[in-house]
C-alpha cells in the first residue's frame, strides 16, 4: 500500500492529472458557490428599512414629549466654571484639535469646553489610579 502510494508520488503523468485538477476545481469554486448561496439582501434591506422608520418614530415622540427642542449643547455648570476659573483656554487651547473636534462631528463652544475639561482632568484621574495601584492593589496580591 505504501509501495503504491509512493510510485503514485513519483508518477509524473499521475501529479500533473492531480495539479489540473485542483486547478480546476479553484477555479470552478469560487463562480460556482454564489449560485448556491441565497441572496439574503432584500430582508437585510426590509430589516434595515423597518429599523429605520422605529428610530423615527421614537425621536419623533421624543421630540413631541419635550417642550423645547434645543440642537445647541450647552456644557455642564461644573465643567464650564472649572475651565473658566482655570483659564484652560488660555492654556490648553490648540486649532488643531478644534478642528479635529469639528471633523468629528462636535462643533460649537460645549464639546470643545468637555474637551479641555477632560484634558485637565484626565491626568490627574490617572495618577490617583497609578498611586492607588502601586500602593494598595499591588500590596494586597501580596
Amino acid at each position: 500500500m505504501v509501495d503504491l502510494q509512493i510510485a503514485k508520488l513519483h508518477d509524473t503523468r499521475f501529479m500533473m492529472l492531480l495539479i489540473a485538477a485542483i486547478a480546476v476545481t479553484s477555479t470552478a469554486y469560487p463562480l460556482l458557490i454564489p449560485l448556491f448561496a441565497a441572496d439574503g439582501l432584500a430582508k437585510r434591506m426590509k430589516a434595515i428599512a423597518c429599523e429605520r422608520e422605529r428610530l423615527r418614530q421614537r425621536e419623533r415622540d421624543r421630540m413631541a414629549n419635550s417642550g423645547k427642542v434645543s440642537l445647541r449643547q450647552t456644557p455642564k455648570q461644573l465643567v464650564s466654571k472649572v475651565v473658566s476659573d482655570f483659564n484652560l483656554t488660555k492654556w490648553l487651547a490648540q486649532e488643531a484639535a478644534l478642528d479635529k473636534l469639528v471633523m468629528a462631528g462636535y462643533r460649537g463652544q460645549a464639546p470643545y469646553v468637555t474637551f479641555l475639561f477632560f484634558r485637565l482632568v484626565t491626568p490627574i484621574a490617572f495618577l490617583i489610579f497609578a498611586i492607588l495601584y502601586v500602593f494598595v492593589i499591588s500590596r494586597m496580591e501580596q
